[in-house]
């Protein structure tokens, strides 16, 4: 009697390739799979049958979420999170590893998205604080690295000046380098509607901003606010599917 499993290893060329396939049931043209500790994943164009149920709330997911958690250098954190109406999977890579798949109940995506924003308490404010416009440039250079992370810092030190009239300590965190954006996105389609959008905030020893646009759709101004960890998770629980969601999914699976 072969038992399903609810949490498999892959490395990351494995789990992207597996994600990157495409999948009928248990069909599937993704080549032959093992997990890191010998597990069978895909075995000649089949899903195994261990690994099937926990695969197939990928290929059959109703909801995508991704939180990603990035400092001047690097990815530090890289969490993938499917839900449908027969449970929820997330997919971590923590610090540059391999990545962790783990099938849980719906009931579990609160807590799956608080870990896998990883965000920590912080100093005030308690309530939100006041909003300074930053240019595209600057917040585009101090949490993108692909031009190094000598540029992103000096980005952030720019930034950090424009910052200081709102909150001095995160200032001093944003020239000291000490800061981590996080991006998380999300897309379903829900009860209410279609859900497709996505939020960035950066995270400094010294408090938290989040990030916000006005204006017109292709001329954008930018903003930043300093807020209490509370009023970031206020505005991630906005892009989750809500029970109702999970309820109807259910339903059409059933």
């Amino acid at each position: 009697m072969t038992t399903a499993l609810t949490t498999i290893t892959l490395t990351d060329v494995d789990f992207r390739e597996l994600i990157s396939a495409q999948h009928d049931g248990d069909a599937t043209t993704c080549r032959d799979l093992t997990d890191t500790s010998g597990i069978p994943v895909v075995r000649a164009g089949t899903l195994t049958p261990e690994v099937s149920d926990l695969v197939q709330l990928i290929t059959r997911s109703r909801g995508t979420f991704m939180a990603q958690r990035c400092d001047s250098e690097a990815l530090l954190d890289d969490v993938w999170l499917w839900s449908g109406g027969n449970g929820i999977i997330s997919a971590v890579k923590r610090r540059g590893g391999d990545f962790v798949l783990t099938a849980a109940p719906a009931t579990d995506i609160y807590r799956t998205v608080i870990d896998a924003v990883a965000l920590q308490a912080r100093p005030r404010p308690l309530d939100d604080g006041p909003t300074v416009k930053v240019g595209q440039k600057d917040l585009t250079g101090a949490t993108d690295g692909e031009n190094g992370a000598e540029a992103a810092r000096a980005a952030q030190r720019i930034l950090g000046e424009t910052i200081r009239k709102i909150h001095p300590g995160i200032a001093d965190s944003l020239t000291a380098g000490e800061m981590e954006h996080v991006t998380v996105y999300s897309e379903f389609k829900g009860v209410r509607g279609p859900v497709k959008s996505s939020q960035l905030f950066l995270d400094t020893p010294a408090g938290i901003l989040m990030h916000a646009t006005s204006g017109m759709r292709f001329m954008p101004r930018h903003h930043l606010t300093a807020v209490p960890a509370w009023a970031v998770w206020e505005e991630i629980v906005k892009l989750l599917p809500r029970p109702e969601d999970f309820v109807r999914w259910s339903r059409e699976v059933a």
